[in-house]
């Protein structure tokens, strides 16, 4: 029989297999990952970009920028480009995509953060 644990820790995510094997007790790890946030961008309705970041704010940010075409605060109140759409979604990845397969786009955090 075969139990298996799940620990979340601030997006990282880390897998545990356990198998009884008679009188053994088998650990596995089967892979560290995180969650991050990936702002797909649309054109006629197909995806043609996605850009990787660490929070939800900076993907949200960052779409509705290109979205409505503005980066003032009060951005939404503006009309949305008829050019492209965006949205973000969370996936999990595994933890040594990010930094080489994976690019986060956060922008670095400065002391009013």
């Amino acid at each position: 029989m075969g139990h298996q644990a799940n620990n979340l820790d601030l997006g990282f995510k880390k897998t545990n297999s356990y198998k009884n094997a008679g009188c053994q007790t088998e650990k596995k790890t089967l892979m560290d990952t995180m969650l991050i946030f990936v702002l797909i961008i649309l054109e006629q309705g197909e995806p043609r970009l996605e850009l990787a970041f660490r929070e939800l704010t900076s993907c949200l940010e960052y779409k509705t920028a290109l979205v409505h075409q503005d980066v003032s605060k009060h951005a939404i109140v503006m009309p949305k480009t008829r050019h492209f759409d965006a949205f973000c979604e969370p996936r999990l990845v595994p933890v040594s995509d990010v930094g080489t397969k994976l690019l986060l786009r956060d922008p670095p955090k400065t002391k009013e953060n």
